[in-house]
């Protein structure tokens, strides 16, 4: 799982048939503004995550209740 376009980027390539997922969770630390502006934004990226990994688990334990697109 990857979580933004860089580390998507960086990813070595994986053994064909492995499966990848991609977040595309916002990234806090390239957020500015005063230090307000930078907790909100790490507080809405944990959030995000938060979601994510709900959905993947809700995915991973009940299969069809959630599909791995909705993740993304």
């Amino acid at each position: 799982i990857t979580m933004c376009r860089e580390a998507q980027d960086a990813c070595p390539s994986l053994e064909p048939g492995t499966a990848t997922l991609h977040w595309g969770i916002t990234d806090p630390a390239a957020v500015e503004g005063t230090a307000v502006d930078r907790l909100a934004a790490y507080r809405h990226s944990r959030r995000e995550v938060g979601a994510a990994v709900h959905r993947f688990v809700e995915h991973t334990l009940r299969p069809g209740k959630v599909s791995l697109t909705e993740v993304a």
